[in-house]
């Protein structure tokens, strides 16, 4: 009779386990490429008509989960994540609603954007999102010695980088 019990509660508790605690390799897993910077100088705008010119600076924010699996096995599924592009207040340091008729994105930190075609070497994650391809480069804390740059298609252009981060996963197999 203990057999039986046993035999019975030991897949309702994997079950319960997989479906309230799941592991580090689902959505819960770290990012591989985790980045958020300013894209402009901050500049004055009356983004919320009210008179008072605010001093915004545009955003953008990428994050890239890890591949699971091994390619070409069952269950493999790529890397992907999205970006966004948002304008930020720097004096209240939330994103900027409602700005989409007059210039970027109608949600606050912007609709999110498919990623994906990842490549990862070393300290540099490739993407593709929106049409373009993107190139970021973690040279440490800070944006300082950072890197990213857009290629359209014809040319890569560099983006200046004002403040954030681009951090790429010390976890990731071809990491750090």
């Amino acid at each position: 009779m203990v057999k039986r019990n046993y035999l019975f509660w030991l897949p309702v508790c994997l079950l319960a386990g997989l479906l309230f605690f799941p592991g580090r390799a689902g959505a819960g897993a770290d990012p591989l490429l985790r980045l958020s910077v300013a894209c402009s100088e901050p500049f004055a705008w009356d983004y919320d008509g009210d008179g008072n010119f605010n001093q915004v600076q545009l955003w953008f924010d990428v994050e890239i989960q890890p591949a699971v699996g091994k390619k070409n096995t069952p269950g493999y599924r790529p890397a992907t994540g999205t970006m966004r592009r948002y304008l930020k207040d720097q004096i209240r340091g939330n994103p900027v609603a409602g700005y989409g008729k007059q210039l970027v994105a109608d949600a606050p930190r912007g609709k999110p954007v498919k990623v994906d075609a990842v490549e990862i070497s070393g300290r540099t994650v490739s993407f593709a999102a929106g049409g373009n391809r993107y190139t970021a480069t973690d040279g440490g804390p800070g944006c300082k010695h950072d890197a990213l740059a857009v290629n359209n298609g014809f040319a890569d252009y560099p983006m200046p980088l004002f403040a954030g981060d681009i951090t790429v996963a010390a976890g990731s197999p071809q990491g750090r």
